[in-house]
């Protein structure tokens, strides 16, 4: 889903849910497959503000815990993927003679 302010047009907030990624058959006509990114239940929100942000959504994020943070899509899938499959696959390669 996707927001834009009304009398902000700039300000975009948008809520992501079933994230995936594939390391293979990268050609997206073969379907929309994949291993999750967020664990379940999870909903990615970004929020996009060229400037300084409202003080009615600072309250309103302050009041429900919410604090910026930065989040890379393709860094989650690396650290959280293919990094660990690197360090299981040297893992095997050590006990080689």
């Amino acid at each position: 889903m996707a927001f834009s302010g009304i009398e902000q047009p700039e300000l975009r907030i948008t809520f992501d849910t079933n994230l995936r990624f594939r390391t293979d058959e990268l050609d997206l006509r073969l379907g929309s497959h994949g291993a999750p990114l967020l664990r379940p239940g999870e909903v990615l929100m970004e929020i996009k503000i060229p400037g300084v942000c409202p003080m009615w959504l600072s309250r309103l994020l302050s009041d429900t815990g919410a604090f910026p943070t930065s989040f890379s899509k393709i860094g989650h899938c690396y650290k959280n993927s293919i990094l660990r499959e690197t360090a299981t696959n040297d893992k095997e390669g050590s006990d080689c003679a």
